[in-house]
């Protein structure tokens, strides 16, 4: 794995793992399947029962929030669409069809675009990057270049994201400084919380002896 480059692209708000090697442009399929709203199980097995998903098929080995090595199924970008197409839109629940058919229709170009479009231009412009726009209290515009494999989402899906070791890839040392930060905060929270209640104690005894 030390040879592999992990990162995350943002497809319509899901966060798909790509992984470069030496020889391969990769994708984690798991991550493909949940964000279509397909069964992962189901898509597992039915790459592993095609005769060329199957001889293709890649699996790589990630770290878990519990330190543990679990395995990443990962196909060949060039078979993305093999994969994509070959579930039939007409045959999946109603309320997944159009994610399924953006998916076709999109993916593909997508992923191939965050390998590909740094050769294209590899200078910034609104129209070849990700730009985060907000406004300060006063109304102020702040404009900051967004890192392409950014993905917005909430703490509570960041947590479940970090111990499932197929939606996000995290390698061990960024997994480690996330439990180091983590664990110091939950110190400094422990200990504001102690000075609180002391405090609080102490202005109880005051008043009761006032």
């Amino acid at each position: 794995m030390s040879n592999n480059q992990i990162a995350s692209v943002n497809f319509h708000g899901h966060a798909l793992t790509v992984i470069t090697s030496a020889s391969q442009q990769l994708v984690a399929m798991k991550p493909v399947a949940e964000g279509i709203g397909l069964d992962w199980k189901s898509q597992h097995s039915r790459i592993q029962r095609h005769p060329v998903l199957q001889s293709v098929m890649v699996m790589m080995t990630t770290t878990g929030a519990d330190g543990k090595s679990y395995q990443m199924l990962c196909l060949p970008l060039d078979y993305l669409n093999g994969w994509l197409f070959g579930v039939d839109a007409n045959r999946v629940r109603a309320e997944i069809r159009d994610t399924l058919i953006m998916y076709q229709r999109e993916c593909y170009q997508v992923l191939y675009e965050h390998w590909h479009s740094k050769e294209v231009s590899s200078t910034p412009t609104l129209s070849n990057r990700r730009w985060l726009i907000t406004f300060d209290h006063e109304g102020k515009e702040h404009v900051r270049l967004v890192p392409d494999d950014a993905v917005v989402m909430t703490p509570s899906q960041l947590l479940s994201w970090l111990a499932d070791p197929e939606r996000i890839a995290v390698d061990a040392d960024d997994l480690f400084q996330f439990v180091t930060a983590a664990s110091e905060r939950l110190r400094r929270m422990h200990g504001y919380q102690a000075v609180q209640l002391k405090r609080a104690r102490e202005a109880g005894l005051q008043t009761n002896l006032i």
